[in-house]
């Protein structure tokens, strides 16, 4: 082996070694019982790690059946990492191996710290930088990489070597054996596109820009183009094979067309420039960039002190020479020349500034960008080929300095160097530390990820296969982006232990781009009992339900349930009941028996009965009533298309008393979703009920009083308190 090979991978043996190091150091307290620490207990950490557990034990394929009962949906949807739950269905591990799974998932997210220490240190050598040199700064880029923060919850988007290894696929394709470093890459990318399919937008991204910037490059200068055939087989190849997946594989034809975020969760200056962890954070955006956007988490993607400074240098040296064409080619190694102007070009992405320079469209017409809710992610793109750079620029500039003078600057170069060094591991402590903290602070792995659910039922005389489906109250029903039912639910979180423990699957969902449909079959078992319950048509056998009771606060629609139902077992965090389908379709029937022959109520038509475009601060209701409480209601069609339901906003007298989101409501029927809202008037001060920020189509608006139950005419439906009656 020749010399230079023997400092080659002795150096990235020390990388290896002492990455390893590092994460024993930080995450000591983990590592000698990865499952036994959940870094996320609640809510979407929670969530992440059941999904991937019930169906590595209970599950079968990628066909998910924990949530939506009876419904169900694919994988990829519940964040579940199809490719690694698939490995660990070879497995067969049991429901007391459940911690294992757990242990799995915490282990491939810190070891990935290693694996992307020793790519950037590849790619470091790439770039001419000698071993020394190039060793801690690999090892710093790593743990600053701001999927770090991911690790307190979005596990699939925390494997921090997938930058990093296809930018070096990239590199050696452009070095030699295109077809060979091609395919290589899409078979990368289309892996990870089974573990999250963002993974599949940032790769398409960065090579598109690249395959963008070449052309460009090429009109402008006629720099020979590298391997463009390749690199468009590259990029083609996971988005088609994706895309063919999914369109045969996902059952589901309603999901949402328009998620909400697409030009909210974005990057922006402060979100990679200025720090976004305490203690930094306070003090820069307090005292230096008062004048700059707000960073939103979902684009944070701080690149450090150090190479932000290195940036702001290099950039005053370029005004000051007026060196105007360094900007866009400047003299570097092939490796990080060829990537910097599209790592750039993915940053503008990230930001949506094709939203600022009209270019909003894309959004709207091609469905792929739309779907992705988060651009900000986009500039972890950025984070490592600018950090790759910043590192290059200062070892320029500690050689410059090494040679300057006859060398009498060499000790200025050295503390130079250590300056960088000790400023890039204080960024790097805090960026490990800030989310350290949330990972050590649920040590019950074990015991959520276990048989002690099932145990207790047992212990109580309670027999598991009595039971169909798990209800959670109060429900929680978050991902269709139009209704969101009590987000962050206790119930949900205790629901998840005794559904992985059991293997009974849950009747709520928290998911992402759910079906309409199974959204509105859902939220109607929580609806007003006089609403129809299609969900019971399609439950598959007449078995019980399990409900589950936390503390929070119920509807009208979950206390109806709780009604009808036994109590089966009680503790001082929840209550256990048992419902009867039989028992509870008869109580359905009888409701409505009773709103039919009620004598008191009286007609009243409705205020407005046809369906009416109503735009954002258009008056729904302008009126002067008489002191008392009253209810007013309208159904408001769900669009698929628009990205959100509207707010509504009360205003008595010019001053706004509340406003609040439509979606909240579980009263849907058919596409459209009855929105109730009970209010106190005071004589001679003007009642208005309005949209804000958009607008949407209404129907059968409806004022009465709180106290006076009526009915109304719509064609040849009857409605009792805006609710129809004789709907199937």
């Amino acid at each position: 082996m020749k010399r230079q090979q023997l400092i080659h991978f002795s150096g990235l043996f020390a990388v290896v070694l002492l990455s390893v190091g590092i994460c024993f150091r930080f995450y000591g307290d983990i590592l000698p019982n990865p499952g036994g620490y959940l870094f996320g207990a609640e809510g979407d950490g929670l969530k992440n790690y059941f999904t991937v557990a019930f169906q590595a034990v209970h599950g079968n394929g990628w066909d998910f059946k924990g949530m939506l009962y009876p419904f169900g949906d694919h994988l990829l949807f519940s964040d579940g990492q199809p490719l690694l739950t698939s490995c660990l269905q070879w497995l067969n591990l049991s429901v007391e191996q459940g911690y294992m799974v757990i242990a799995a998932m915490n282990v491939l997210m810190i070891g990935s710290l290693v694996v992307c220490a020793s790519l950037v240190y590849l790619i470091l050598k790439r770039c001419l930088i000698s071993t020394w040199f190039a060793i801690p700064f690999a090892i710093l880029i790593a743990f600053l990489s701001p999927q770090i923060a991911r690790f307190a919850g979005h596990y699939a988007l925390s494997y921090t070597f997938f930058i990093p290894l296809i930018w070096y696929l990239l590199i050696r394709l452009e070095a030699g054996m295109p077809w060979l470093w091609a395919a290589l890459f899409a078979v990368v990318v289309l892996g990870f596109s089974f573990i999250q399919p963002y993974y599949l937008l940032m790769a398409s991204a960065f090579l598109g820009a690249l395959i963008l910037w070449d052309g460009i490059s090429f009109l402008i200068r006629k720099r020979k183009l590298i391997a463009p055939l390749p690199k468009i087989m590259a990029l083609m190849v996971p988005f088609v094979g994706f895309t063919i997946y999914m369109h045969f594989a996902d059952y589901v034809a309603d999901r949402p067309a328009a998620p909400y975020g697409l030009f909210g969760y974005v990057a922006s200056f402060q979100s990679v420039f200025v720090p976004v962890m305490e203690p930094f954070r306070s003090l820069f955006t307090s005292y230096f960039f008062r004048l700059f956007v707000p960073a939103h988490w979902e684009g944070y993607a701080y690149v450090g002190f150090v190479p932000a400074i290195c940036g702001a240098a290099a950039l005053g040296i370029i005004l000051l020479k007026k060196r105007w064409k360094d900007i866009l080619f400047p003299v570097l190694p092939r490796a990080v020349q060829s990537f910097l102007i599209p790592a750039c070009i993915v940053l503008l992405f990230s930001m949506a500034v094709f939203h600022y320079f009209g270019l909003s469209w894309l959004g709207k017409h091609i469905s792929a960008i739309g779907q992705f809710r988060s651009l900000g992610r986009m500039a972890w793109v950025f984070y490592y080929v600018f950090s790759v750079w910043a590192v290059f620029y200062l070892y320029r500039g500690f050689r410059f300095l090494r040679s300057r003078s006859n060398g009498n600057l060499r000790y200025h170069a050295v503390l130079l160097v250590f300056l960088a060094l000790g400023w890039w591991s204080l960024d790097t402590i805090v960026n490990i530390k800030a989310v350290k903290e949330q990972m050590i602070s649920n040590p019950n792995g074990k015991e959520i990820f276990g048989s002690n659910f099932r145990d207790l039922l047992n212990a109580q005389g309670i027999n598991i296969s009595d039971f169909q489906a798990i209800i959670p109250l109060p429900f929680e029903l978050v991902g269709s982006e139009k209704l969101e039912l009590n987000p962050g639910s206790k119930a949900t979180t205790i629901a998840m232990q005794a559904a992985f423990s059991t293997g009974i699957p849950l009747m709520n969902g928290v998911m992402s781009r759910t079906s309409l449909g199974v959204t509105e079959q859902l939220a109607q078992l929580v609806s007003n009992p006089l609403f129809p319950h299609k969900i019971l048509e399609h439950l598959p056998d007449n078995r019980d339900l399990l409900i589950l009771v936390a503390h929070g606060e119920l509807s009208e629609g979950e206390r109806f349930l709780i009604d009808n139902s036994r109590l089966i077992y009680s503790t001082t965090s929840y209550r256990l009941l048992s419902l009867s389908l039989d028992n509870f379709k008869q109580a359905l029937v009888k409701a409505r028996a009773t709103a039919v022959k009620d004598s008191l109520a009286i007609e009243k038509p409705f205020f407005r009965a046809s369906e009416i475009m109503v735009h954002a601060d258009e008056l729904l209701m302008d009126e002067k009533l008489a002191t008392g409480d009253y209810v007013f209601s309208f159904w408001l069609k769900i669009d698929p298309q628009t990205t959100s339901l509207p707010i509504i906003e009360w205003t008595e007298g010019r001053e706004e008393i509340f406003s609040r989101r439509c979606g909240l409501s579980a009263d849907a029927s058919n596409g459209w979703l009855l929105i109730s809202q009970p209010f106190k008037a005071i004589a001679g001060r003007v009642q208005q009920f309005r949209f804000r920020q958009s607008g949407e189509m209404v129907c059968r608006v409806l004022l009465r009083p709180a106290d006076q139950n009526v009915w109304s005419i719509d064609g040849d439906k009857r409605y009792f308190n805006n609710i129809a009656l004789n709907e199937p």
